[in-house]
């Protein structure tokens, strides 16, 4: 009777083993009469599958079997454990400055193979791959951050028995603090053509306002009452441009009013006292607006122009050079004549300084200044200096345009450069 049911018994002669790629759960028997199976999840029968295969769409974690019948006898497979992902160690943010390197890493346990898809702020991560590595793993590194890095993160991982989304964490970027330079007192030569050659000690920054020190303070500005700076036109977008040191470069497309009132907010996020006022006394901080100025205020505001070409031409360490810190504007600007097939402005401070310690007086982006063209009134033109990446422009030539140029392409090239007052 015992070799009568083993000859009419079902054989197994492959039991059920994990798929490949995108394959089934399959088992594979042999014996008498017609073979028919039964698929089985911790003991419990799955509807409707009844099949040598086990698709994996629907699978969780538990006990997979498969019992096979020929009519005569059955048999049940030997047991196949699933175990959906489960994190037993969730991502961490923190935060950092501009520059430096960061990693997320997660701990997962599970059925392998597992796989990896990290986000940021809910979608996926598509910027430029030289500046990050292990989107698809378990550690995800960044090298040489920038602001637009800031987000909340998160990881999805999958396997044949679901998937599962770890804890959003934040990664806070900030960016490069503004270093201020300080000029003394002095006189313009009188080559200058600009009309007031006494210049107060003021200070004034080593470069010119980045693309990403610019969106930290508009994007706080939000919140602040800031509900019309300029948000988005040049602001490096991180999952389309092929240049990651573009947060780097001037940040340009600014209007007078925008540079005016990026001053404010950007005094106020420090806690500072902010320079220009309207109705008598309100922060300037919406609007197209000529406003006051709080002469005692230790905020952030424009260069006069005396100011300007004064810490351009070295201040009272000048050596009388044609262009800010040399007489070869290819050592100390990016220009007309260097600039090669580049149709943007180029990272700040990778050309020589002046005689100040100051970057890029010369070339890369033209800078606004706060002070009125006298000789274009009753029109309000506000004056530029320095020249960009379309001209070589000399340390004394200036040109004047209205706060608000609304000619088409007439702001890309245009950017700012803060001042402070002395001692502040």
């Amino acid at each position: 009777m015992s070799f009568i049911n083993s000859y009419f018994r079902p054989n197994i002669v492959k039991q059920p083993t994990l798929p490949t790629g995108s394959g089934s759960l399959a088992v594979e028997a042999q014996g008498q009469g017609t073979i028919t199976y039964q698929w089985m999840r911790d003991g419990e029968a799955i509807l409707g599958k009844n099949a040598s295969q086990l698709s994996q769409t629907g699978l969780s974690s538990g006990s997979y079997t498969v019992v096979v019948n020929n009519g005569f006898s059955s048999v049940t497979s030997d047991s196949l454990v699933l175990k959906s992902p489960d994190f037993i160690l969730q991502p961490i943010g923190g935060i950092v400055s501009s520059g430096t390197n960061f990693t997320f890493s997660v701990g997962v346990s599970g059925t392998a193979p597992l796989t990896y898809l990290w986000r940021k702020d809910g979608g996926s991560i598509t910027q430029n791959s030289s500046n990050y590595s292990g989107q698809n793993s378990g550690t995800l590194s960044f090298k040489d951050v920038t602001y637009f890095h800031t987000g909340s993160y998160d990881v999805v991982v999958t396997n044949i028995a679901g998937s599962a989304t770890s804890v959003g964490t934040l990664l806070s970027v900030k960016a490069p603090e503004i270093e201020m330079i300080d000029v003394g007192t002095g006189i313009l030569p009188n080559t200058s053509v600009v009309e007031t050659k006494e210049v107060n000690a003021f200070r004034i920054a080593k470069t010119e306002v980045t693309i990403e020190q610019w969106a930290e303070t508009a994007i706080w500005g939000l919140k602040k009452g800031y509900d019309d700076l300029r948000q988005s036109q040049n602001l490096w977008p991180i999952n389309s441009t092929p240049d990651v040191d573009r947060p780097r470069c001037p940040m340009t497309y600014v209007s007078w009013y925008d540079a005016v009132k990026w001053c404010n907010a950007c005094s106020e996020r420090e806690n500072k006292t902010a320079v220009y006022l309207i109705n008598g006394g309100e922060v300037y901080r919406k609007g197209d607006v000529v406003p006051t100025l709080n002469p005692d205020a230790n905020g952030y505001r424009l260069p006069t122009e005396a100011e300007w070409e004064f810490a351009a031409r070295g201040g009272n360490k000048t050596k009388g050079y044609a262009y800010s810190g040399s007489n070869t504007i290819n050592d100390i600007a990016w220009n007309s004549g260097n600039r090669g097939y580049a149709s943007e402005t180029f990272k700040v401070a990778t050309k020589l300084p002046n005689e100040l310690g100051i970057y890029d007086m010369t070339g890369n982006a033209a800078e606004w200044c706060f002070t009125r063209d006298a000789s274009r009134m009753p029109n309000d033109f506000r004056m530029q200096r320095g020249g960009s990446i379309d001209t070589a422009t000399l340390v004394s030539r200036r040109e004047s345009h209205p706060p608000r140029d609304t000619t088409p392409g007439s702001l890309s090239r245009v950017g700012l450069r803060v001042a402070r007052n002395a001692g502040l």
